[in-house]
């Protein structure tokens, strides 16, 4: 099984690593961080899939943000390449691409869906424009545990 820092981090580096230039941080922007970047946070698990005891299931918000200075048409469209449904960029694409986040247990991930389009946001003094990209991940609670 997955531990949900398993799936966290197998998220971050599998978007990471497969989007040129861009961050992934887990859980929190720290303070001094690099735009374009992503932020996952999970949200609530689901423990009652399969009778309670054969799939957890996990929603993981996926906050994309980019640099709002300057040309806002720009930052808009520069922000719908990563939540596109699909092309290089396309944070649904790579998930498609990479349903496992590289972990060898039985997990499967796939985004279900962007929301939360906003116009500029300050984060500290850093001005951004951002939206959210859903993913579930299921995962077997049971596998590879071993008494």
């Amino acid at each position: 099984m997955a531990s949900l820092n398993d799936i966290v981090n197998g998220l971050a580096a599998t978007i990471e690593g497969n989007i040129p230039g861009l961050t992934a941080y887990s859980y929190m922007l720290p303070g001094g961080f690099s735009l374009p970047c992503v932020m996952l946070e999970p949200i609530p698990g689901d423990y009652t899939q399969a009778f309670a005891a054969g799939d957890d299931k996990w929603t993981i918000l996926v906050y994309a943000l980019v640099s709002a200075g300057g040309d806002q048409s720009a930052a808009q469209s520069e922000l719908n390449t990563l939540i596109t449904g699909w092309g290089p960029s396309s944070i649904r694409q790579v998930i498609y691409d990479n349903k496992n986040l590289g972990l060898a247990d039985g997990t499967v991930a796939m985004a279900t869906g962007a929301h939360s389009f906003t116009g500029k946001i300050e984060i500290g003094t850093v001005e951004t424009v951002c939206a959210v990209v859903n993913v579930l991940v299921h995962t077997d609670p049971k596998q590879y545990v071993t008494e």
